[in-house]
């Protein structure tokens, strides 16, 4: 795998989770109110070697949006 493909997913699948939610995380703040979904993939879980770099944006995508909601939470959401 090239540096240059690692980066693109990584941009592509990471980064641009990252500049999403920040972005929401203003309004939501300015509203005290809000939910952010993000969507992973099975693959952050049982890998595959041909999509290992997507696996890996993935898994980071799931902690990056648990740690966040634990940062921003300010009640408890039911579902």
């Amino acid at each position: 795998m090239s540096n240059k493909a690692w980066l693109k997913v990584i941009e592509t699948n990471l980064t641009g989770v990252f500049n999403i939610m920040h972005e929401e995380s203003i309004h939501m703040a300015k509203q005290h109110n809000g939910v952010i979904v993000n969507i992973a993939s099975i693959f952050d879980k049982t890998g595959a070697v041909s999509l290992s770099k997507y696996g890996v944006a993935k898994d980071r995508v799931i902690d990056f949006t648990l740690t966040s909601a634990f940062k921003y939470a300010t009640s408890r959401h039911p579902n």
